[in-house]
């Protein structure tokens, strides 16, 4: 059984303290990844509440008629 995947993991030095690179499953990714804003640690926090969420309700926060409209959801929160 696989618990973790760090193949998207990144090491930031002091001068990288945002990422930009695109990840994440619709309904669960940080609505900053989705403006291509830039992220930090805080996009980590949000789907981490987000599978919180989902753990204590049974039910996915977004929830749309495809993955455009979970998208759209999600980054509009």
């Amino acid at each position: 059984m696989i618990i973790a995947d760090f193949g998207l993991a990144a090491y930031l030095t002091d001068q990288e303290k945002i990422l930009y690179f695109r990840c994440g499953s619709p309904g669960y990714v940080a609505p900053e990844l989705l403006e291509d804003k830039g992220y930090d640690t805080g996009a980590d926090i949000f789907s981490a509440g987000v599978i919180m969420y989902v753990m204590l309700t049974g039910v996915t926060l977004f929830r749309g008629d495809g993955i455009s409209d979970t998208l759209e959801k999600n980054k509009n929160c």
